[in-house]
């Protein structure tokens, strides 16, 4: 299966979860992790239609970050460690672990 074919699929399913709980689906955001992938699988997921992607290493981040620009949002998911913070609040469009 593709990345395209796998961002629908995610899509569609959180379409149909968000309308059996009553909820509106473009009021939902889909986080696409990008843990241990290559930039260029990242610019396919961008290209299929990933609007934000989430790393959960600064420093993993920072050289994904400096190759791709500003093709997405970027966030931090998972914990933050103290000493990380002053690099990860200029990386970062938001940071999940505050």
């Amino acid at each position: 299966m593709s990345i395209a074919d796998n961002i629908k699929n995610v899509t569609n399913r959180i379409a149909a979860a968000a309308k059996r709980a009553g909820r509106d689906p473009s009021l939902i955001k889909l986080v696409t992790v990008t843990k241990t992938i290559d930039p260029e699988r990242i610019r396919d997921a961008v290209a299929a239609g990933a609007k934000i992607l989430g790393e959960n290493r600064v420093q993993e981040a920072k050289d994904k970050i400096e190759q791709l620009s500003s093709i997405a949002s970027w966030h931090l998911i998972g914990h933050l460690q103290t000493n990380k913070v002053k690099y990860a609040v200029k990386l970062f469009d938001l940071i999940h672990s505050v």
